[in-house]
C-alpha cells in the first residue's frame, strides 16, 4: 500500500520527488505514512485504546447519568461516566445531590422498542433484510443519496431575502436575491475563514432549504463526520445493525494497490467476523464481541440539513484534505442538491473555490496543508463558457483520489 500511497503524494506533489537533503526526504516519508496510517485505521478494532481530555459542565454530566442505561452505551463507559459522578460527589457533594438517578433499563425507550419488537433475541434475518432494503435505496456504488427535499425552498428563500430587506417582489428577482447571499463575489464573508456568514441577517434565509439524505460510512468516518453537529443524524443502535456477516467499507487506495492487497484486506475482514462469531458461540455478549470488529464497519442512517449548515460542511468536507470517504459524500450530497435545485449550481466548494471567487488570496488558506492539487483551476472558463481544466474540478479531483 505505501508503494501506491507514495507514487499518488508525488503526482500531487512532483516539486517533492527529488528533494536534496534527509531532512525534506524523512518529511515526505512521514508525510506520506500519514496517508497510510489513516486507511490502516480501518483495520484497527473498535476496542482500540482512546485516551482524551473531556471537558464537560454539569447538566451535562447530569445527562450522561440519567441516561447512562441506554442500549448503546457500553458497560465501560456507564462504568467511566458513574466514575465521573463519584468525583463530582468528593468535590462538591451539594452539586452531586442533585443529579438524577439512572433510568431503569426498562424504562428506556430503545430498550423497551427493542423488547417490545424481537423479545430475548432479534432476529439476524430482520437486520440482514433491513441492510439489504438501505443498500437498494442507496444505490450501487454511493455512499449517499438525496430522499427528501422541500421542492418550492428557493422560491421560498429569494421571499425570505426580501423580508429581511424589506422590499416587494417586483424590486428584486429571485436570481438576484439568491445571487446576494450565496455568490462569494458579492458575499465575500463566504471566502473568509472564520465562517461569520453563520451570524449575518441575510446569511440565516438559508436555514430554509432542508435535505435528508441516506448515508453510508465506515465506523472510523462516521466519528469524523460526527463533528459537524449542524447535520445531525438517526444513528443506528450499533448492536441492531451487526450481523455475522462481514459488513464493511474498502478504502480507494485498497483498491488502487491491486488484487493481492485487496484480497489480503477482504480477507482479514472475513478472519475478524470470524473470531467475533466464535466468541458469540463461546458465550461472550455481543456487546463485548463486538469490540473486535473494524473501524472499516458499515455504518448507515439518515441524516438532515438546512442549506446554511450543509454550505459549510461543503466548504470543510469537499477539500481534498478531508477524510476521503466524507469527501466523497459530500460531493454526492452537493450534487444532489444542484440536480433538484439547478439555481444553487455554482455556489457550492471547498475554501479555494469560494476564495478565489471572493478575490481573497491566497486561494488556499491552509498554508504549509496545501493539498496539492489547484483545484481551484477548474473554475476558470474559455471565451466560448467551456472549462479550461476540467480535470482540476474538485468532482474529478475527489474521483481519482487516492490519499
Amino acid at each position: 500500500m505505501f508503494p501506491v500511497a507514495e507514487a499518488a503524494y508525488f503526482e500531487r506533489f512532483p516539486g517533492r520527488k527529488n528533494a536534496k537533503t534527509e531532512e525534506k526526504k524523512k518529511g515526505n516519508r512521514l508525510d506520506i505514512l500519514k496517508k497510510t496510517q489513516e486507511i490502516a485505521r480501518y483495520f484497527a478494532p473498535i476496542a482500540a485504546h482512546a485516551h482524551l481530555y473531556h471537558s464537560i459542565n454539569a447538566v451535562t454530566l447530569a445527562r450522561y447519568y440519567r441516561l447512562s442505561n441506554q442500549p448503546d452505551v457500553p458497560k465501560e463507559l456507564n462504568w467511566i461516566i458513574n466514575k465521573m459522578v463519584d468525583e463530582v460527589r468528593i468535590k462538591d457533594p451539594k452539586l452531586a445531590s442533585l443529579f438524577e438517578p439512572p433510568l431503569d433499563e426498562k424504562e428506556i425507550l430503545e430498550n423497551k422498542v427493542n423488547n417490545l419488537l424481537f423479545g430475548a433475541k432479534k432476529d439476524s434475518t430482520i437486520t440482514k433484510d433491513y441492510i439489504a432494503e438501505f443498500e437498494s435505496l442507496l444505490g450501487g456504488g454511493r455512499l449517499s443519496r438525496l430522499v427528501s427535499y422541500k421542492e418550492n425552498a428557493i422560491q421560498e428563500m429569494a421571499d425570505a431575502v426580501r423580508d429581511v430587506l424589506g422590499v416587494p417582489r417586483r424590486f428584486i428577482s429571485d436570481e438576484e436575491a439568491i445571487k446576494l447571499v450565496l455568490d462569494p463575489a458579492y458575499n465575500k464573508l463566504r471566502g473568509e475563514v472564520l465562517t461569520s456568514d453563520h451570524i449575518t441577517k441575510l446569511a440565516r434565509v438559508k436555514n430554509i432549504p432542508n435535505f435528508t439524505f441516506l448515508v453510508k460510512l465506515s465506523h472510523t468516518a462516521d466519528s469524523q463526520a460526527q463533528r459537524q453537529r449542524m447535520s445531525p443524524a438517526a444513528r443506528p443502535i450499533f448492536g441492531n445493525v451487526i450481523t455475522d456477516d462481514p459488513d464493511y467499507i474498502t478504502p480507494n487506495l485498497i483498491k488502487a494497490a491491486g488484487s493481492e492487497a485487496e484480497a489480503k484486506y477482504h480477507s482479514g475482514m472475513e478472519q475478524i467476523w470470524d473470531y467475533r462469531n466464535k466468541l458469540i458461540k463461546l458465550g461472550v455478549p455481543e456487546e463485548f464481541a463486538n469490540y473486535l470488529l473494524p473501524n472499516a464497519v458499515a455504518i448507515r442512517y439518515r441524516e438532515s440539513v438546512d442549506l446554511l449548515n450543509f454550505m459549510q460542511k461543503d466548504e470543510k468536507r469537499e477539500c481534498l484534505n478531508a477524510q476521503s470517504e466524507i469527501a466523497q459524500i459530500t460531493v454526492e450530497q452537493r450534487l444532489d442538491i444542484e440536480r433538484v435545485h439547478p439555481a444553487l449550481k455554482g455556489f457550492f466548494g471547498p475554501p479555494c473555490y469560494l476564495r478565489k471567487s471572493a478575490g481573497i488570496t491566497p486561494y488556499c488558506p491552509e498554508g504549509d496543508r496545501y493539498c496539492g492539487v489547484p483545484v481551484w483551476k477548474g473554475l476558470e472558463r474559455e471565451a466560448d463558457g467551456n472549462l479550461k481544466h476540467p480535470e482540476l474540478t474538485i468532482e474529478e479531483a475527489t474521483k481519482r483520489r487516492l490519499i
